[in-house]
């Protein structure tokens, strides 16, 4: 929630805080800010330093950059219990159906770089043919027909 934030494992070293400390940050429009760590994740790339909840951020920034946040249970952890837990943040949802998301947006993706491919195309032969069909109306005029 606001005043929460998780931060990859490598910052909460190097800032020396762990879950439950607090952790000094400047926000993008200079405002700070000292907000609880209530985990830390191993980072990856494309994956934030820090993450915040958005409405805690928004105000801060000029643009909204949403994403995705995975989360791995612990060892011996109650998946239902963690999924419950963090449904207040937003949707939750398990490996396949992340990836079935994922397949879907590929899907849509796929569709739509077809479909400019085929507009394109459109264009280009349209031009073509407007060319020859210039190009033979002109040397019509040349050879007096």
């Amino acid at each position: 929630g606001p005043g929460k934030v998780a931060v990859a494992a490598n910052l909460a070293d190097g800032a020396d805080v762990k879950v439950g400390d607090r952790l000094s940050l400047v926000l993008p429009d200079g405002t700070k800010a000292r907000p609880e760590v209530v985990a830390t994740y191993g980072r990856g790339l494309g994956v934030a330093q820090v993450t915040m909840v958005r409405t805690a951020l928004a105000p801060h920034v000029t643009a909204g950059f949403d994403s995705d946040v995975l989360v791995r249970d612990a060892r011996g952890a109650d998946a239902r219990q963690v999924a419950g837990k963090l449904a207040a943040l937003g949707e939750v949802t398990d490996r396949a159906g992340y990836a079935a998301a994922k397949d879907k947006d590929r899907e849509v993706s796929a569709w739509a770089n077809t479909l400019m491919a085929a507009v394109l195309g459109g264009f280009a032969a349209v031009a073509a043919v407007n060319t020859l069909v210039m190009t033979v109306f002109d040397r019509r005029r040349e050879l007096g027909t």
